[in-house]
């Protein structure tokens, strides 16, 4: 069964209002890990991989393990849609009329399209931002990390080790689909 995690974005009434007879009220774009497929190849004799959507879900809103330690909560998705929220409808509003040529040339969808890619942009930036201002990651973490190699050179200190970005599995997993 596929895994997803995902965030809606709909308009709120004054964006609606300034694009009604433009745009569809049952339109909106989905935003986040919405196929699981996005994996690495697993090579013989190595751990499975965890999927995408389940890693996703896992530093979205955190978990406690097996062994009784918390992986803690690191969302990107839900803080991603309270930073941007306002900002993507003041860009909608001042851009509407531009908004409207390009549904009146090229159709709906390709505005709810450059919307979800917008989106998606944003998420990343979240990545890039907020890793600073997540929890820092555990000392496991980082012993696993400097026996595997990862992030030695130019990350000596487990200060600068970037949170969620070893491999970019997950970031390149966030998407977006158009819906409705």
């Amino acid at each position: 069964m596929a895994r997803k995690l995902i965030a809606d974005y709909k308009f709120d009434k004054d964006v609606f209002n300034a694009l009604k007879g433009f745009v569809s009220t049952k339109k909106r774009v989905k935003i986040g890990v919405l196929n699981s497929s996005e994996q690495r190849k697993q090579k013989e004799g190595e751990k499975k991989q965890i999927d995408a959507a389940y890693l996703a879900s896992i530093h979205e809103f955190g978990a406690t393990l097996k062994n009784g330690s918390t992986i803690p909560q690191r969302s990107f998705l839900r803080k991603t849609m309270s930073n941007y929220k306002d900002i993507l409808k003041v860009y909608i509003m001042i851009n509407k009329y531009e908004i409207i040529d390009t549904i009146s040339k090229q159709g709906e969808d390709t505005f709810w399209n450059r919307l979800g890619a917008l989106v998606v942009s944003y998420v990343h930036e979240t990545f890039e931002k907020e890793g600073p201002g997540w929890p820092a990651l555990s000392e496991w973490t980082i012993k696993a990390r400097s026996k595997r190699g990862k992030r030695a050179k130019g990350n000596e200190t487990p200060e600068t080790y970037q949170i969620l970005q070893e491999t970019s599995q997950m970031k390149r997993s966030i998407t977006h689909e158009v819906v409705g």
